[in-house]
């Protein structure tokens, strides 16, 4: 938990939340991605302040039947307008209108996991390191934010026989790493691209997902 903190802590300390009033939101979401057996993926924008990242879109229990998408939809009706969309694959995607999201479709020609991550968020370090990502943030004078990613203290100390990521991808975009990491990690990750003054923009990226201490389900972010 402790490291969960630290990881997040830019974000937390210029929102002066706790980490279960601002991932709050995320539960019900994530409720029904794990009802539907799939994972997903949220972009947001709207809301950015100076320096920080915006709250996360309202969300409310869904009590409706149909789809995982009907449902997300109406998990979503009361937020801002945010489009909830499902892949051939099963990936859902939740989409605010107006995220400029041209980094995610960035290619990386090779993204090699030397250490294996046995988190998510320890997976983000290592894509997020990819130079293509970086020549690219660069050049459109994007920021990335603490907000994005772990201390990888624990890489490579964990029982091997754990859920983990090994190997390579290869010639992958951005957004199709990260998926990657969801098939090991079922879950969501969320992309913020924040607009600042002139012509800057600060960037993060996160994983969460559900975990139950019996009898209640807590969001996590490892």
């Amino acid at each position: 938990m402790l490291r969960n903190i630290l990881a997040i802590g830019f974000v937390l300390a210029t929102m002066g939340r706790s980490v279960a009033q601002w991932t709050a939101p995320l539960q019900p979401i994530l409720q029904e991605l794990d009802a539907a057996k799939v994972s997903g993926s949220l972009e947001v924008s709207e809301g950015c302040r100076e320096h920080s990242l915006p709250d996360f879109p309202q969300a409310h229990v869904s009590t409706r039947r149909g789809s995982v998408v009907e449902k997300l939809s109406e998990v979503l009706a009361d937020s801002r307008a945010i489009r909830v969309s499902q892949e051939a694959d099963g990936m859902v995607r939740m989409v605010e209108v107006g995220v400029a999201a041209e980094l995610l479709n960035v290619r990386i020609s090779q993204i090699r996991f030397s250490d294996s991550a046995y988190t998510p968020n320890d997976a983000l370090v290592i894509i997020l390191r990819a130079p293509e990502l970086i020549s690219f943030m660069s050049a459109h004078n994007m920021q990335l934010t603490s907000g994005a990613g772990g201390v990888r203290g624990n890489v490579g100390r964990w029982p091997p026989e754990l859920p983990h990521i090994s190997g390579s991808l290869e010639n992958v975009s951005l957004s199709q790493a990260l998926d990657e990491v969801l098939k090991t990690f079922p879950g969501l990750w969320v992309f913020w691209n924040c607009p600042q003054a002139g012509s800057k923009s600060i960037v993060s990226f996160r994983f969460f997902g559900l975990r139950r201490v019996s009898p209640e389900l807590f969001v996590t972010s490892d």
